[in-house]
């Protein structure tokens, strides 16, 4: 028995890195999971090679693509009662000579795309009277990065 028997899970950015990493670990205590990813064929083959319930490609930046996932994964699992933000971007630039479009890439991406989801899963964990989101952040967001303003930025020095 794993502390997350029972518990069905959607986890973004899935396929890879920390995301990845969650979704082994939710497999591993007895959760059913669905990977989320902008990739599907990475995520196709993480969910073979974990044993997840499903793979799904979402791009959480945009609102029909999270709401086509979403009912995906319900679905594949019936309902979700766990969802775990772990999409997102973080590509470095200094402010001065960042463009606009990577500025938006990041925000969307980061900020809108974890809003989206949490929309999308709400209304159904509210019926339930139960449900969990966990959104992933970064250790930059303590510390900062010199290159990363639209990110976690902090001045240099």
């Amino acid at each position: 028995m794993g502390i997350l028997d029972g518990r069905r899970a959607l986890v973004t950015g899935g396929a890879s890195g920390i995301g990845r990493a969650i979704v082994e670990s939710y497999i591993a205590e007895g959760a059913a999971v669905v990977i989320a990813d902008l990739d599907q064929l990475q995520a196709e083959r993480a969910a073979d090679e974990l044993g997840a319930s499903a793979a799904v490609r979402v791009d959480v930046a945009n609102e029909e693509s999270v709401r086509v996932s979403y009912a995906r994964a319900v679905d594949a699992l019936g309902h979700v009662d766990v969802l775990v933000n772990s999409a997102g971007i973080a590509e470095e630039s200094e402010l001065a000579d960042m463009p606009l479009d990577m500025w938006r890439r990041t925000i969307d991406i980061d900020l809108t795309g974890t809003f989206l989801m949490c929309r999308a899963v709400v209304p159904a964990m509210v019926s339930a009277g139960e449900g969990r989101i966990i959104n992933i952040a970064s250790q930059l967001g303590i510390k900062g990065g010199v290159a990363l303003s639209h990110y976690a930025g902090r001045r240099p020095g």
